[in-house]
């Protein structure tokens, strides 16, 4: 592109706003809310159009709430992005909540009937900070109290008093579900970078001070023992007293990713967009405790060189799915949420380190979603995952794991990021 990056920059923010607010969200305002019972539809094929299942998943629900909360705080949607994420947050505190042991159900029926009564870690992390973000957009009280009692019962049922952090896969009681494949032994660097993130929220809202020294817990824990080292990426997962693992498939999981291969991912595996999603984040954990940026800088600078330089395809563009430090990218699919993450991590690099490579990195990997990920007949929701060469693989535009939270929320910051560039 030509120009100065002031420039280039509001240029790409005014393309990135028009897509934003007269397509992506529009498709959400219009097709979120169940006609015909509480809370919100979420399986959508390429076409953009219901395909008939109707059950819901906690996940799906929360990650509504938290995005239209999101642009609605951001400016977006006429408070119909409010109204909307209110019906969802109503919903969830209704039905979703079981009264005998605490916690939230996992999956329900179209109606709020418990389908499956796994208590998962993650999904209580999206609890805190969706009812957080819903408070913050709509000062709802009950979205407040919604929060500290998630909050509360993952200190109560989720917390490991022997070694720190949190257990992440239980049975409806709060027992631990199998080990291996059932999760029952091991914790992730995925939960505890969501958890860092509710409690980013957390703290914003509280400003109490047992959750900031939550939150610097998790600073501090994640930056000294779930980064590996040696490549500056996040370790997949953990035995309990933290020794890291080779990354298995859960029986109970929240996306689509494909089967590692031999059922199992290497020690030194690379997810490009986790590590430079988990930078950003870091980021904004630190402004929330009042920590200076510096703190950030060695890790982020590790994370975002190895991303730019192994992890994005010179040849068709985009976020490959992941690799190793010693071969580069190994599985070279695309999926949307890596794209959408490290679109973000690219801006929030380049605003850290000054360093004008990220832009540029930015400003190609914007082009390869716009041209590729974007489905214009799908209502403008990004595809889940495609070929090295941009040929689509999963070609629906929404399931209960991919809604709006991922996309939505690249698009919110995309802009505001954008927009804060310093103009000359």
């Amino acid at each position: 592109m030509t120009g100065s990056i002031p420039e280039r920059a509001a240029d790409l923010a005014a393309r990135t706003r028009q897509y934003f607010e007269n397509t992506l969200l529009p498709f959400w305002l219009d097709n979120a809310r169940d006609p015909d019972g509480p809370g919100f539809l979420h399986h959508f094929d390429a076409h953009g159009q219901r395909t008939g299942r109707t059950d819901k998943s906690l996940l799906g629900q929360l990650r509504l709430v938290f995005s239209l909360s999101y642009a609605d705080r951001y400016g977006y949607g006429d408070g119909r992005a409010a109204e909307l994420a209110s019906a969802g947050a109503r919903f969830v505190r209704e039905r979703c909540w079981d009264d005998e042991h605490g916690g939230w159900f996992w999956v329900l029926d179209r109606e709020g009937a418990p389908l499956d009564t796994h208590k998962i870690g993650y999904g209580h992390a999206f609890a805190m900070y969706a009812f957080g973000e819903h408070f913050r957009a709509t000062g709802d009280e009950q979205s407040l109290e919604a929060m500290r009692r998630t909050r509360d019962c993952i200190r109560a049922s989720m917390s490991d008093p022997a070694h720190g952090g949190y257990r992440e896969m239980s049975l409806r009681d709060w027992s631990p579900t199998s080990p291996g494949r059932g999760g029952g032994d091991r914790k992730s660097f995925d939960v505890h970078m969501h958890l860092l993130e509710a409690f980013t929220t957390v703290v914003h809202v509280t400003e109490d001070a047992a959750d900031r020294e939550e939150l610097a817990w998790c600073v501090d824990h994640m930056t000294t023992r779930m980064l590996n080292p040696d490549s500056g990426g996040g370790f997949q997962q953990f035995a309990f007293d933290w020794t890291p693992l080779p990354g298995i498939r859960f029986d109970t999981f929240w996306g689509r990713d494909e089967e590692p291969d031999g059922g199992t991912l290497p020690l030194d595996w690379l997810s490009y967009g986790h590590d430079m999603e988990f930078a950003w984040l870091l980021i904004r954990a630190l402004d929330e405790l009042g920590e200076s940026r510096e703190r950030a800088q060695p890790f982020v600078e590790q994370i975002a060189r190895r991303c730019v330089d192994d992890g994005l395809d010179p040849e068709y563009g985009g976020v490959y799915v992941g690799g190793d430090p010693r071969h580069g990218a190994t599985h070279c699919k695309k999926q949307f949420w890596q794209q959408a993450e490290v679109l973000v991590g690219l801006l929030a690099t380049f605003d850290l380190l000054g360093d004008v490579r990220y832009f540029e990195a930015f400003e190609s990997l914007h082009e390869y979603v716009f041209a590729t990920f974007v489905n214009h007949e799908g209502g403008g929701e990004w595809y889940g995952l495609l070929e090295r060469d941009g040929s689509p693989l999963d070609t629906y535009v929404a399931d209960n794991f991919k809604i709006s939270y991922h996309t939505v929320r690249a698009m919110v910051e995309v802009v505001a990021r954008l927009e804060s560039v310093p103009r000359p």
